[in-house]
């Protein structure tokens, strides 16, 4: 009980702390006034005027993603006049074989993918039997893999010993499309599967 009480009261001075130092901040730096100016009222034309250069450009700034600690999103998004009118996706039919935990062969077994516009998209891999954390799959997004269409090894960690022998890999991806001026989010289930087994149990 004592070690809770101790906690919150140090938490309350930290916060206290930190109002007082944003507090003082705000009366050493004031923002600045903005004066009443009237401004022009920008016209809005019916047809867009933009146009989209399809040849990539080196871009340094990255959009951050939580999924993973320390990794940005990386690569550029396809005009989606250049893409297919549905992306697709197909597992090879190979296998990753386990001769201990940490060591796997990889015979063959790739993910192909066809019209994925941005780099952020994403892979939903499943397995028969179903895993519960058991088995770690990948890739999981398209970031730095090669856009619109590509190829790419099917990474498999095992997290446990409590393993089946054998697992079927699924997967589908998602994608999107421009439908009348937005965005539209839709999901490819890829054909095909891949076997993992492990041969050490």
């Amino acid at each position: 009980m004592k070690r809770n009480t101790i906690f919150w009261i140090i938490i309350i001075v930290v916060g206290a702390l930190l109002f007082t130092l944003g507090a003082l901040d705000k009366n050493d730096n004031p923002e600045p006034s903005i004066s009443p100016t009237p401004t022009p009222t920008p016209t809005v034309s019916a047809t867009p005027t933009a146009k989209i250069n399809p040849t990539a450009t080196p871009d340094d700034s990255r959009v951050p993603f939580d999924g993973f600690s320390d990794q940005g999103l990386v690569g550029d998004s396809v005009p989606y006049d250049q893409l297919p009118a549905v992306a697709t996706c197909n597992l090879s039919g190979g296998e990753i074989v386990f001769s201990s935990p940490g060591v796997a062969i990889n015979n063959n077994a790739y993910v192909e993918y066809i019209g994925v516009d941005h780099p952020g998209r994403l892979f939903f891999w499943d397995t028969s039997p179903t895993t519960n954390g058991e088995l770690s799959i990948g890739p999981s997004i398209f970031s730095n893999l090669i856009l619109p269409d590509g190829q790419h090894n099917i990474l498999v960690v095992n997290n446990t010993e409590d393993l089946a022998e054998e697992y079927k890999i699924t997967a589908s991806i998602n994608y999107g499309r421009m439908v009348d001026g937005w965005v539209e989010m839709f999901t490819a289930q890829c054909s095909g599967e891949i076997t993992v087994k492990f041969d050490y149990l």
